[in-house]
């Protein structure tokens, strides 16, 4: 038996062990399907050259989506790569197929050889339902689907409202006003068992930014922040980067996007962060911003690191290591765990610092993290909700065009 056949054996064990009443596993060339009355997903697993045994899998199931298409247009597709190589040369890859919605929508877990791991594994998945037992474990907020069906909206258009490429908003709304979807009666429900909404602990806003003898900036040059929104603009070698990279460097002590893409040590960093015509070292970058918390009124900050020294910043005069920054900015509260600083830092870009590039959050993210698992979890899920807000709001503002259009 192949290694590909026992990593398959493994999951059709680990799916009936989760799976109640009725489902179909079949097993195609390079997949296991799962097809069950909403869902059907197709589980491949990956450990050589996993670009091209991605394009040969994900083909796979196209073909098969054409054969079933009449019955699988009703339910919902989703591809699940099954990650047997942990190179970290290929993180890139998998995140970027995680978030690509097209056609289906795409999860990364990791191949385990063991049932009850790979059990584990597979309950991260939206599509499939907690066993009766209790798992204190294995948290995971509803998906924004379900949310809506347990309020009374079809699959159909939970799907639609949901799934970014799956219907326009102007298109929903002719489904609507045509028959071909029904909007039931909304009514007020009870949040999910394990749901518990928490307002944030602290409100933060820049108010003020700095920058001298980094990246681009030569001179002094100072931002005024303090506003809800600010646009920044200028043809490109302005400097708009260098000011993103700055705010990046104030507050985690690195430039993601640069080292990223290579190992630096201090001195190789400050020559490279230091704008190039002045000494490597003597560059700076000062943060000024206000928080306030829901029982305390409004405190003003100044956070500043230098170029020379990136593991050191100072707030409000005091010294602050890497991730004791972090900590002030979020107001963090880790408990007596810990967590590696290289996970803090990429959450936090991921939550505070959306690139330009990509979203930080699952680029090295391992399983060496401690960060606590409802909190990745609940992040991990955002995106759904995120997509269907947004849709939702539109077919809203739709609707209540074509109503006044009508009363007029």
């Amino acid at each position: 038996m192949s290694q590909s056949d026992e990593s398959f054996e493994t999951l059709r064990q680990s799916l009936k062990s989760i799976l109640p009443g009725s489902y179909e596993l079949l097993r195609a060339d390079r997949a296991l399907v799962l097809e069950m009355s909403a869902d059907v997903a197709a589980f491949s697993v990956f450990n050589g050259h996993v670009e091209e045994e991605f394009d040969a899998a994900y083909r796979e199931f196209k073909e098969l989506y054409r054969e079933h298409h009449a019955d699988w247009d009703k339910r919902t597709l989703s591809f699940v790569l099954c990650r047997v190589s942990e190179n970290a040369d290929d993180d890139r890859f998998y995140a970027e197929r995680e978030h690509d919605p097209l056609f289906c929508r795409k999860y990364v877990i990791h191949a385990h050889e063991d049932v009850g791991q790979q059990r584990k594994e597979l309950l991260r998945l939206p599509f499939l339902p907690f066993p009766d037992e209790n798992i204190l474990d294995l948290p995971r907020p509803q998906s924004a689907q379900d949310l809506l069906q347990s309020a009374g909206v079809s699959t159909s258009l939970s799907r639609k409202l949901v799934e970014p490429m799956r219907r326009a908003p102007d298109g929903i709304v002719d489904d609507l006003l045509n028959g071909k979807e029904l909007l039931a009666e909304l009514v007020r429900r009870p949040l999910a068992a394990g749901a518990t909404p928490v307002k944030p602990r602290m409100a933060s806003r820049l108010t003020e930014a700095t920058i001298e003898s980094f990246r681009a900036y030569r001179k002094p040059q100072a931002f005024n922040l303090d506003a809800s929104v600010v646009v920044l603009y200028g043809p490109n070698g302005l400097g708009k980067t260098s000011f993103f990279d700055a705010i990046d460097y104030a507050c985690t002590g690195r430039i993601g996007r640069l080292c990223r893409q290579r190992k630096f040590n201090q001195e190789d960093f400050s020559r490279v962060a230091t704008y190039l015509d002045d000494t490597p070292g003597t560059g700076s970058v000062v943060l000024s911003g206000t928080s306030h918390s829901n029982d305390s009124n409004p405190s003003d900050w100044v956070l500043r690191r230098g170029t020379g020294n990136w593991s050191t910043a100072w707030i409000n005069g005091e010294k602050s290591d890497r991730i004791g920054t972090l900590t002030f900015l979020t107001n963090a509260e880790w408990g007596e765990a810990k967590p590696r600083q290289q996970n803090v830092e990429n959450l936090f870009r991921a939550t505070h610092l959306f690139g330009q590039d990509e979203q930080e959050l699952l680029i090295e993210f391992r399983k060496s993290s401690i960060l606590p698992e409802t909190f990745v979890s609940e992040m991990l899920a955002l995106q759904d909700y995120s997509h269907g807000l947004g849709k939702s709001k539109h077919v809203s503002q739709i609707l209540a065009t074509k109503k006044t259009a009508l009363r007029t």
